[in-house]
């Protein structure tokens, strides 16, 4: 297929519906690649095998290529006296056949591209990136797909613009490359993709303002070279205008980028942003919408989800479901099984209980599913739940850095400490929900739940890390932040649940936490140094962390190891320290509440976890 679309068609017959039928299917070929290869590393990786990348690379050059000019058909009337066109003949088929192409080209490099550097440095080799800078051209104002035509009949057809296709298309492209660090430093910075993206965030398409809002986060890291000249160029206003925008993706994305801008910025340049996207409205995007405890929350007593992505509840198994609502989940369709339906005496009709429970669990994540894609209470959770996470993580890029005491006492002030630790609290506090129906918020029934009782459900894992990070970043501070974080009762009541949380990254930025709490900045701190030791003790902190010397995972052990000695020393001495871990009695801690070991985190004692993420796989973006 790849070939055919690069290939010279031999004839093109007029007003022939299979030769039309064949260049839509060429046109689209790319297109479906994508599609099918798109977050899978596999079909990825077989596609390169294939020399996918080499053809479309040829397929987006071609694109490019002069039209041929096209010529009007005989009439036997002269021009002259042929009447004044009362309107538009619209895209000509050539250019459109082009245009598809160009997407469908970009969109499969994309895809290609999206997790391995050696791909895109094989795409860079084959010298498309001026191409996907010339794909990022809209049309101009006074232009349109007409005038870009009659441009195009005697030069590259770049010269035109581009649809909103091919830009969105593009964007993509240029986000997928410059995950690269090699590539962004060099064959992009070369190619000048600065300058077109950040004209695309001022495109009259919300959509096309997302696209480019979305490479712009990786354009902004810090070891960009491009970052102090988008900076220069007004990309913070801009930003922070979109972060105000009624559209959720681009106000997600927009804050989004405002975290990468701020990371290692200047002091004066973190208090500018924050006074253009204003501290009432941060303080109103923190605390987020009201919305029912049990919506979108985690129950504590739940495990790690399945392969399906649906988390289990292992101390209620649900049992076969009642017929009633078995009943509420079969289509008429199913009412007529192929043998499974069988006669009890009388003659009457019914299924066996374990095809009833089968069918029934089937139903439910039908309905779960579809629910969770139609419900628009379930959506604007969702939403909600990933703005906050942003602003979140956007306050802790703001108090990180070596000296980052000036900027911490200005958070402090501006927001107020007060309502800063309340929010904090609001993001890890345990809610107790007494069922009353059979749907647990989330549209998947809750089998059993009269019999069930209550349950302490939390904030999903997203929001409990970025809080925990928050915490680790006042920690970090100077000797009045921590004692000011350990007054916090309520604050830490709320956060000791988490320790045992299932995702091991919510443990490890835990345990760093105590690790900053208990750090002593000088010998003129050791007094106060001993009260936050006697504090977390006698606030169950300590057991916590006892807990995790057996953590299956290894960060969170030798964490756990340092936090405890640090604990020790404070408060019994150096060498009562030692004993008490080399002695200490092994505890079994549970499976349902911990995870298998993953890579070790970054972050070491009184230091500070960083809050950039280069490699954007969305996960939650829908691009």
């Amino acid at each position: 297929m790849l070939e055919d679309t690069i290939s010279e068609k031999t004839s093109s017959p007029n007003n022939d519906a299979l030769y039309e039928e064949e260049r839509e299917v060429d046109a689209r070929t790319p297109t479906v690649l994508a599609s099918l290869i798109r977050d899978n590393p596999t079909l990825q990786k077989a596609a390169v095998d294939a020399g996918a990348i080499k053809k479309l690379c040829q397929i987006l050059k071609r694109s490019f290529d002069p039209l041929p000019p096209s010529t009007s058909i005989w009439s036997p009337t002269s021009s002259s006296s042929t009447g004044t066109a009362s309107s538009s003949l619209g895209t000509s088929p050539a250019l459109a056949h082009a245009m598809k192409c160009r997407e469908g080209a970009l969109e499969g490099l994309a895809a290609i591209a999206d997790k391995e550097d050696a791909y895109r440095k094989t795409i860079v080799d084959n010298g498309v990136v001026s191409c996907v800078i010339d794909a990022l051209e809209p049309y101009a104002p006074s232009d349109g797909p007409d005038a870009s035509y009659q441009q195009s009949t005697s030069a590259s057809i770049s010269k035109g613009g581009n649809p909103v296709p091919v830009l969105l298309a593009a964007c993509h492209a240029a986000r997928s490359m410059s995950r690269s660090v090699s590539v962004l430093r060099t064959s992009l910075i070369d190619a000048g993709i600065a300058r077109p993206i950040f004209a695309l965030l001022k495109h009259p398409k919300v959509e096309v303002q997302v696209a480019a809002t979305d490479v712009l986060c990786n354009l902004l890291l810090e070891f960009s070279p491009m970052r102090q000249g988008l900076i220069d160029a007004g990309a913070l206003q801009t930003l922070c205008e979109h972060a105000h925008s009624s559209n959720h993706r681009l106000r997600h994305i927009s804050l989004w980028a405002l975290k990468h801008l701020v990371y290692t910025a200047p002091q004066d340049m973190k208090r500018a942003c924050l006074e253009e996207l204003s501290t009432g409205w941060l303080i109103k995007i923190l605390s987020g919408e009201q919305h029912d405890g049990a919506q979108g929350a985690t129950p504590i007593g739940m495990g790690t989800p399945n392969a399906a992505g649906e988390q289990v509840d292992l101390l209620n198994t649900p049992t076969e479901p009642p017929a009633t609502d078995f009943e509420d989940f079969l289509d008429e369709d199913d009412e007529e099984d192929d043998g499974d339906t069988m006669a009890d005496d009388m003659g009457a009709l019914y299924k066996p209980s374990c095809l009833r429970s089968t069918l029934y669990l089937h139903k439910a994540r039908l309905k779960a599913i579809r629910n969770a894609e139609q419900n628009a209470d379930l959506k604007a959770r969702r939403d909600d739940v990933e703005i906050q996470e942003q602003a979140l993580d956007y306050i802790r890029n703001l108090i990180n850095g070596e000296n980052n005491s000036d900027m911490l006492d200005y958070i402090l002030d501006t927001l107020g400490a007060d309502r800063i630790f309340g929010i904090l609290h609001s993001k890890l506090k345990t809610d107790v929900v007494y069922p009353s129906t059979r749907n647990n918020g989330m549209g998947i029934p809750t089998y059993g739940s009269q019999q069930a009782g209550p349950r302490a459900l939390t904030q999903p894992v997203e929001i409990v890390l970025s809080a925990v990070h928050c915490i680790v970043h006042v920690a970090g501070g100077k000797p009045r932040h921590r004692q000011l974080l350990i007054s916090q009762k309520e604050l830490i009541r709320a956060w000791l649940p988490h320790f045992n949380h299932s995702d091991r990254r919510v443990r490890v930025m835990s345990v760093i936490a105590v690790n900053n709490l208990t750090w002593l900045e000088n010998e003129a701190d050791r007094e106060d140094g001993k009260q936050r030791a006697l504090e977390l003790r006698n606030m169950g902190v300590e057991e916590k962390v006892r807990l995790l010397l057996q953590d299956p995972d290894l960060d969170v052990r030798e964490r756990a190891k340092q936090a405890v000695t640090q604990i020790e020393e404070l408060s019994g001495g150096a060498a009562e320290a030692i004993l008490r871990l080399l002695f200490y009695p092994k505890v079994r801690v549970s499976a349902a509440s911990v995870t298998d070991a993953a890579a070790p985190g970054l972050a070491t004692p009184n230091a500070l976890a960083v809050g950039v993420t280069l490699n954007r796989a969305q996960h939650r973006q829908e691009n």
